[in-house]
């Protein structure tokens, strides 16, 4: 798998986008991937790791922060309709 860092090293949230709190997305952008991977990941985890996963993505939610410019919002856009 070859992964590409596309968002200029951050890592963002996108609420509107996501589907619980946005973190599967942002990190899907981040990494140049469909975000649909990383919710199946997420939820391949949950019953590998007996739900300790859940409180990973719990502490994912707080610390990663949420897009709040137009232009950040936009760059998520653009990465995620890349790898669709």
């Amino acid at each position: 798998m070859n992964i590409r860092i596309e968002s200029e090293g951050r890592i963002l949230r996108r609420d509107p986008n996501g589907m619980i709190g946005g973190v599967c997305s942002g990190l899907a952008a981040f990494f140049g991937v469909s975000p649909s991977r990383f919710r199946l990941a997420i939820i391949i985890l949950i019953f590998l790791t007996f739900f300790s996963i859940v409180v990973l993505y719990i502490g994912l939610w707080v610390i990663i922060p949420r897009a709040a410019t137009e232009r950040e919002l936009e760059q998520i856009r653009e990465n995620r309709e890349k790898y669709k």
